[in-house]
């Protein structure tokens, strides 16, 4: 294990959405990668090793050089045996032993982490039985894009063939006419209550939605939807088609994502919703991306995203006679989404012939 060959405070650097060195950071998602940012190379970590978020027990393969921010210890192996095709099963095990730490905890020192065991196949010589481990993930690969197939079925989606509109809106996406509007002009913040006055946190709140905390809750979540908790049906208020927005933490203040079903908030976020438009799944899953494009870039952790600040934030937005063109982006929003679930059945049928290839099927 070692340490980073710079640390880059989030705070100090300009994160982009594209470019050429990843920029790692202590998050939950997206391979624990924050965007991109143009620093000197001579402080770029090596690929093929594993960021781990030193306070939050994250874990995840990095296949090519990357930049990091606060408290990532880099774990590289020692000898020439690891790659991108048994990282997964390293990263289970690792997540696995680290499973009962929690959040924050002293126990992350380096000491500790270098000290921790993990689990792992074995040959009859008492080495890593790396065959084994190899086939075991292409077994569950096979298997995951399989149920995959299955759910594009039930759910209709295998037919991605565009309408004459949506290819049309797709050739024209660059002649749309754009223009700013004011956030608190176009939505009003969404004021929702706790109805249990015995509210436990600890014994009222699930991680997982069940039969019994069915309603899910938004918190300070990068990831997820911005899920991070469900809760139990009458102990809050709820709304539907809304958006939500983190106005409060370490990685994810200012991220913004769409919640068309009911839902609920803990702390740390709130919802808004559309003043006089009806809103659909496709007109928030615009809206959300464009407000995310400017509110995640200018709100951070010391600089948080209050609904007084956020309301006089300006995001860009298809426009017709000087009013939000909520057609456009539903034309939009729709073609995207069968072009992106055509590109998953493609991926799907790619990775069951490489997967049964490996597997000597």
């Amino acid at each position: 294990m070692g340490s980073y060959a710079k640390r880059f405070d989030a705070n100090k650097v300009v994160v982009l959405d594209n470019g050429k060195y990843p920029y790692v950071v202590r998050m939950s998602s997206n391979n624990g990668q924050k965007g991109y940012i143009v620093e000197d190379e001579q402080y770029l970590n090596e690929g093929n090793t594993i960021s781990f978020g030193q306070d939050t027990a994250t874990v995840y393969y990095q296949e090519k050089p990357y930049f990091t921010g606060d408290k990532i210890k880099i774990l590289k192996a020692k000898k020439n045996w690891f790659c991108k095709d048994n990282a997964l099963f390293f990263l289970t095990a690792i997540a696995k032993s680290f499973s009962g730490f929690s959040w924050g905890s002293s126990s992350f020192s380096v000491d500790i982490i270098e000290q921790q065991k993990i689990s792992l196949p074995i040959t009859s010589k008492k080495e890593i039985n790396f065959d084994f481990i190899e086939l075991f993930i292409a077994e569950l690969e096979e298997r995951s894009v399989a149920e995959l197939e299955a759910w594009l079925r039930a759910a209709e989606l295998e037919n991605c063939e565009l309408t004459d509109e949506e290819k049309n809106a797709m050739e024209e996406v660059g002649k749309l006419h754009l223009c700013e509007f004011r956030i608190g002009d176009l939505m009003d913040k969404v004021e929702l209550k706790k109805l249990n006055k015995n509210f436990d946190k600890k014994k009222d709140l699930s991680s997982q939605p069940d039969t019994e905390h069915p309603i899910p809750i938004t918190n300070a979540k990068f990831g997820d939807n911005g899920i991070m908790f469900w809760a139990k049906k009458g102990d809050f208020e709820t709304t539907t088609m809304s958006i939500d927005i983190v106005q409060n933490g370490a990685v994810a203040t200012g991220k913004v994502y769409p919640q068309p079903q009911e839902t609920a908030v803990l702390w740390d976020s709130y919802l808004v919703k559309l003043k006089e438009q009806t809103a659909t799944p496709e007109i928030l899953y615009f809206l959300a991306t464009a407000m995310e494009k400017v509110l995640y870039t200018k709100y951070s952790y010391e600089y948080k995203a209050y609904w007084d600040k956020v309301k006089d934030d300006n995001i860009i937005l298809p426009a017709t006679n000087g009013s939000p063109d909520y057609h456009a982006m539903t034309t939009l929003i729709s073609a995207v989404k069968k072009l992106v679930v055509r590109d998953v059945t493609i991926y799907t049928k790619q990775k069951v012939g490489a997967a049964k290839q490996v597997a000597g099927r």
